[in-house]
């Protein structure tokens, strides 16, 4: 488990997130005044330059919860988090060839946080701001 925040900033063209494993978040993520220029690194980045992917593309979005078994991440972890079905198969193989241990998910979610971007400090919101708006989205 751990935090992911993302940032979607029209004006600085960018929609970038980032993750911290569990008890390693930012202290200015803990407060709830979130601080992204902070975070260093982003876990991923993408452009919204007019010349890469028009803002306008960004509306009435909609956060999904999603199971990627074996992407990127999953790929680089199975070994470590599966060690004993590692040993004998790849995390592709064993996801086609064992679909009864995939049945049932489930996430545990402490807190879903939304701010609006302003020059006063980050205060959560109740509703998510308007599409268009710069937008974090943490724990």
């Amino acid at each position: 488990g751990g935090t992911w925040a993302a940032e979607w900033d029209p004006q600085a063209e960018r929609i970038r997130t980032w993750f911290w494993p569990a008890g390693t978040e930012p202290a200015d993520i803990q407060s709830g005044t979130p601080k992204p220029h902070t975070w260093g690194k982003p876990f991923s980045f993408f452009s919204l330059k007019s010349s890469v992917c028009s803002t306008r593309h960004f509306k009435n979005m909609r956060l999904v919860f999603d199971i990627t078994f074996c992407g990127d991440l999953g790929n680089a972890l199975w070994g470590a988090g599966c060690p004993a079905e590692a040993a004998t198969q790849t995390c592709p193989a064993f996801v086609q060839n064992n679909p009864k241990e995939l049945s049932e998910a489930y996430w545990v979610i402490t807190r879903l946080d939304t701010y609006k971007r302003s020059d006063a400090p980050a205060q959560p919101q109740a509703t998510p701001a308007p599409a268009g708006e710069p937008v974090i989205v943490g724990h």
